[in-house]
């Protein structure tokens, strides 16, 4: 074994099959892949992800940063970045997409159960002042409101 092989720079370079990352280094053009026989694809295989993979990833991004919206659309950007990632995952175990697209798929998981998170903490505080705020409007409302002030007395008449 050759020193040079086992260099990161040498395990990196050629091109690298979509579907099962197999070095396709030497194969012709045309010729399926010998390991899963998909089709040989000239672009970078690293460049290539699964959409919902991406998409997980910025919902569950989203679902971080608009969790202080009242939680609410927090809430659905961390769900539906929790379904992409699922989804992501099982086209990646079917094959139909490239394995790369896993670390996109469970970074959007990690993001959306931190937004989902974040999301249920923000809609408790609200609702708590929101409680709070009723609590103090009706004690003010019980024991009978802001008293109008009187208007000054008037003064006597003095005189002949």
């Amino acid at each position: 074994m050759d020193a040079a092989e086992n260099t990161p720079e040498t395990k990196t370079r050629g091109f690298y099959c979509a579907r099962c990352g197999y070095n396709l280094m030497g194969i012709a053009m045309g010729d399926p892949c010998p390991e899963c026989g998909s089709d040989f694809m000239l672009d970078n295989p690293y460049s290539q992800r699964c959409g919902r993979a991406i998409a997980a990833m910025i919902l569950g991004i989203m679902s971080m940063m608009t969790c202080m919206f009242y939680g609410i659309p927090g809430l659905v950007c961390g769900i539906l970045a929790l379904v992409f990632a699922r989804q992501a995952r099982d086209r990646v175990q079917l094959g139909q997409a490239p394995q790369f697209s896993l670390d996109f798929a469970r970074a959007g998981r990690v993001c959306g159960w931190v937004g989902i998170g974040l999301s249920i903490v923000f809609l408790v505080i609200m609702a708590a002042y929101m409680i709070f705020i009723i609590a103090i409007i009706g004690a003010a409302a019980g024991a009978g409101g802001f008293a109008p002030v009187p208007p000054p007395p008037m003064p006597l008449p003095t005189g002949p």
